[in-house]
């Protein structure tokens, strides 16, 4: 969290939301609010949306790339909430990074989706 707050001090861009899979204490005293989304049960990608609307967002790696599926399995609810949060994160292009967070800019809405590099867009292309 030492490393986020730099990089919020340093940038100094808007609000910031983590969600992070974690408990440190400091957060309470860091100039952010913790989401734990992972708690949360929506029921459309419109509904994260609202929520992280004019924020950033900074997603733990360990969260959207990790196991939690696995701690959540028991509640079928927030399984599904995940999978549509984790969705439309893996769809979206992080503005910045640190060593474990990804910093997605909804500021203006939705993210940008990533670019796909030229090899990509030619893997896609029909050749006769």
């Amino acid at each position: 969290l030492r490393e986020l707050a730099r990089w919020q001090r340093d940038h100094q861009k808007g609000p910031l939301e983590v969600w992070y899979f974690g408990s440190d204490p400091a957060l309470a005293a860091l100039p952010m609010q913790e989401i734990r989304l992972h708690t949360m049960i929506l029921q459309k990608p419109e509904e994260f949306l609202a929520l992280v609307r004019g924020h950033y967002l900074a997603v733990s790696t360990s969260l959207l790339y990790g196991s939690i599926k696995s701690t959540l399995r028991s509640n079928p609810a927030l399984v599904a909430t995940y999978e549509q949060i984790s969705a439309v994160l893996h769809a979206s292009q992080p503005a910045e990074r640190t060593t474990t967070f990804l910093i997605y800019d909804f500021t203006e809405g939705v993210p940008a989706r990533p670019r796909t590099s030229r090899a990509q867009e030619m893997s896609f292309t029909r050749v006769p």
